[in-house]
């Protein structure tokens, strides 16, 4: 959900143009966050832009995935915890920075994209994603 909101706000909210890919497939400017998620919704990985392309599938390979690891940074502090246990680290650096997704989104896009309906829509988009990275997450559809 944070990499999708982030890219409306990359894309739809900021001053630019839009860049070619996104003006070619109908995406407007005054795109609400419903009709924003609504039109990625419509559109395959295929043919997605790596903005908005499921994770599973950027990260897979004939049906297997890729990653040995894969990391959320909607929980940094536990992952990078993760990944450092992972590579078998023994000195384990000190965590200087601190992902706050506030920093890269605005509050008033985060609570846009929690609307039940959007999240509806994009459980069914991000299904593969879902269960294979969010499964506590996934709700029956």
């Amino acid at each position: 959900m944070h990499r999708l909101a982030y890219c409306y706000e990359k894309i739809i909210l900021t001053d630019t143009p839009l860049p070619s890919y996104y003006s070619e497939r109908f995406f407007d400017k005054n795109m609400s966050v419903k009709d924003f998620v609504a039109h990625v919704s419509g559109i395959s990985d295929l043919e997605a832009d790596n903005l908005f392309r499921s994770q599973t599938a950027t990260l897979s390979y004939k049906g297997m995935l890729t990653a040995d690891i894969v990391l959320q940074l909607e929980h940094f502090e536990q992952s990078f915890g993760q990944f450092l246990s992972e590579i078998s680290l023994r000195h384990r650096p000190s965590l200087s920075t601190k992902y706050r997704i506030s920093d890269y989104i605005s509050p008033s896009t985060l609570r846009a994209f929690t609307d039940a309906g959007v999240n509806l829509k994009l459980q069914r988009r991000y299904r593969s994603d879902y269960a294979s990275f969010f499964s506590n997450e996934l709700i029956a559809t």
